[in-house]
């Protein structure tokens, strides 16, 4: 699993994110997480669509 959060987001986001990243690890589930520079919560939506960072991720993982 990975999750993310935009650098351009207050520190709180990037904390929980990190918070919920060790809830998780501390159930045992594999976890990355990143926090992508330049991004917030409203741009790091145009990942989503084709051509983005996280949908080529995806669709190497899942051809």
């Amino acid at each position: 699993m990975q999750l993310v959060a935009g650098g351009e987001e207050s520190s709180e986001f990037a904390r929980q994110m990190q918070a919920y990243a060790e809830h998780l690890r501390g159930q045992g589930i594999g976890v990355e997480s990143a926090v992508r520079e330049g991004d917030d919560h409203f741009t790091i939506l145009e990942h989503y669509r084709p051509g983005g960072r996280f949908v080529e991720g995806i669709t190497a993982f899942h051809p």
